[in-house]
């Protein structure tokens, strides 16, 4: 780890992400908090004062949409990374069938797009 470096830890992660790293000139240990604007920048001061402004990585933001209950989900995407698949959410009596980037679930989802979860009734064994 570099001295002003700045790194993000998610819980679960297995790894710290390093997200910025200044030139040698400008690193000092920096104790002050890290500031993020309504746009996704990030501000902070080194220990000598001088200010840094970062701004976000360009991303995409997927909303997954799990249709049986549960709150929507936001996953933001890095440029260049993957988008992980997302969990198979679960509803009793249901089968999930897949992902659908259209509310109308006629077009399966392939690309960095909100997508929405579709749902198969399971024939109920035993009941009238």
């Amino acid at each position: 780890m570099e001295p002003s470096s700045l790194y993000r830890y998610r819980i679960g992660d297995e790894a710290v992400d390093e997200l910025y790293t200044p030139s040698d000139a400008n690193q000092e240990y920096c104790l002050n908090s890290v500031i993020a604007g309504p746009d996704g920048s990030l501000y902070y001061k080194n220990d000598s004062g001088k200010l840094f402004a970062l701004k976000g990585a360009p991303s995409w933001t997927v909303t997954i949409e799990p249709n049986n209950g549960a709150r929507r989900t936001k996953v933001y995407v890095k440029r260049g990374a993957k988008l992980p698949a997302p969990v198979e959410p679960v509803r009793e009596g249901y089968t999930f069938e897949g992902w659908f980037v259209d509310e109308q679930l006629t077009r399966p989802w392939d690309a960095n797009a909100a997508i929405a979860g579709d749902w198969l009734g399971k024939p109920v064994k035993g009941v009238l």
